[in-house]
């Protein structure tokens, strides 16, 4: 469905609106930064879980160290904030820090 949707719009450019799409990507860009950070927090407080179930993990298997992931976890937390904070309205980075929050007290 997703190339169907692609293909009609391709044909139908004005259909498209700009400023539509860059607030697509910033949410886009939202999300990868939120699931960074939950997956990157997981991993830090799992190591030794992982070290078991799936040592192919950077922490686990030694190929990043806890220091390195809690500042790439550190630093995915406030860009997904700050562009939370800039491209949407206060209730959507409400709802953005909802999902960081869960994703912080699930690890």
């Amino acid at each position: 469905s997703t190339a169907l949707v692609a293909r009609a719009l391709i044909g139908n450019t004005h259909l498209i609106k700009r400023s539509l799409v860059l607030k697509a990507l910033s949410g886009l860009l939202a999300v990868i930064c939120g699931n960074g950070y939950i997956v990157g927090i997981n991993q830090i407080y799992d190591i030794g879980i992982d070290k078991v179930n799936k040592p192919y993990l950077p922490i686990a298997a030694g190929d990043l160290s806890v220091r390195s992931a809690w500042l790439l976890v550190i630093f995915f937390a406030i860009a997904g904030l700050l562009n939370a904070l800039h491209a949407f309205d206060p209730f959507i980075t409400c709802l953005y820090s909802l999902g960081l929050f869960l994703g912080t007290i699930y690890s």
